[in-house]
């Protein structure tokens, strides 16, 4: 069943002539209270399991799926008015769309038996090969069409940026291999690369610059997301060997950890500077996860309305501070949303996986690929997010 907790409780008295004989509620009122302002409409499969995994405010949606209920091959498809198509593949035996932009242009891994697999784009039904993808990040694409990706390079792997027309090799902090993890809409690109003592430091490249971002004093750090204003989120070991979710903003902030909890990583910022993550109370952060909101200094953990969940887990946020993700029970998923001081719950057998500007989420609900719009959104800033 659907419903909302309301994580801070108030109390009013409506119409009262006698202070001490309050009128009695309205049942529709509170029962229009509790439904989530969620309509979910199924986006259907390609034949087995589908999901939705990207949307921008024009409610196109990116995602994959199984060709067929007992496997087949997994392939790409976009979703528009009402109409789930399949992308179709590179000449391999699948794909896998990753992020789609403001203009409907998405971009994903082409996947081959050989291992060879390509990124591709797909405009108005043009698909383009943009090159090969080493396979251990998940391209992601600019509003310009900017694409940033993980390819081989000579004995390692370099994050890699491409334009529409030319590729650039970002280059590394010293060592074989570097990993672009995301890009903002300056073109601004950061990830994690080795470095030439052998630790993995994160970086921001700007300007055809690749920066060391540097740790709390530990071996590792490595970001996930960035802001239109090129602030970063990620993780970082410090000297004592615990790890924190940082933000940098031209230096690294340690945004610490919910009490109790020995780990947290953060893994979405959005441009008010706040950031969605996971904290754990192990040291490594598995095998349980919990949910965060760090909002002006303070981080919160995000409730959910289950007495015990195994797991809590935020996959995006938008610039509205709308984070969407799921929790799970014994023998369930749970997707969910949270916003400001409500946990809305979007039903079980389902996840939430990414989220638009008007707060719209997208993800799977059963076996199929699931849009849950927003019934009371108005237009809203663009998602600045990484799922992980």
């Amino acid at each position: 069943m659907r419903y909302l907790v309301r994580l801070v409780a108030a109390a009013a008295l409506v119409g009262c002539r006698d202070p001490l004989q309050p009128t009695e509620p309205d049942p529709a009122a509170a029962r229009a209270a509790l439904q989530p302002p969620y309509v979910l409409t199924n986006l259907g499969t390609l034949g087995g399991f589908t999901q939705a995994v990207a949307i921008n405010d024009n409610e196109q949606i990116a995602g994959w799926g199984w060709t067929s209920s007992t496997g087949g091959s997994r392939h790409a498809f976009v979703w528009e008015r009402g109409v789930l198509r399949d992308i179709g593949t590179l000449g391999g035996n699948g794909s896998v769309a990753t992020a789609i932009n403001a203009s409907g242009v998405v971009v994903g891994t082409a996947l081959f038996d050989t291992g060879a697999n390509r990124v591709f784009t797909w405009n108005e039904g043009v698909t383009t090969d943009v090159g090969p993808n080493w396979g251990v990040t998940e391209p992601v694409i600019d509003d310009a069409g900017q694409v940033a990706w993980t390819a081989p390079a000579g004995a390692g792997a370099h994050a890699q940026l491409w334009d529409g027309a030319t590729t650039r090799d970002l280059g590394t902090l010293g060592g074989a291999y570097s990993f672009a993890r995301a890009i903002n809409g300056a073109g601004q690109v950061t990830g994690t690369s080795y470095t030439s003592d052998g630790s993995v430091h994160a970086f921001l490249w700007s300007h055809g610059v690749m920066q060391d971002l540097g740790t709390f004093g530990g071996g590792s750090s490595w970001a996930w997301a960035i802001n239109d204003a090129g602030a970063v989120t990620g993780a970082s070991y410090d000297a004592s060997g615990r790890v924190h979710a940082f933000l940098w903003d031209g230096g690294m902030h340690d945004l610490g950890a919910p009490p109790g909890e020995e780990f947290s990583e953060g893994i979405a910022v959005n441009r008010r500077g706040e950031v969605a993550g996971h904290s754990s109370p192990y040291p490594d952060g598995d095998p349980v996860k919990r949910a965060f909101r760090w909002r002006d200094g303070v981080m919160a953990p995000l409730q959910v309305p289950a007495p015990s969940p195994l797991d809590i887990r935020a996959h995006a946020l938008n610039g509205h501070g709308v984070i969407v993700g799921m929790y799970r029970v014994p023998s369930q998923l749970h997707a969910v949303v949270w916003e400001n001081d409500a946990v809305w719950d979007l039903g079980a057998q389902g996840e939430a996986l990414a989220v638009n500007g008007r707060g719209d989420a997208v993800g799977w609900a059963g076996n199929a690929a699931a849009l849950w719009r927003r019934a009371d959104a108005s237009p809203g800033a663009p998602t600045v997010a990484s799922r992980r």
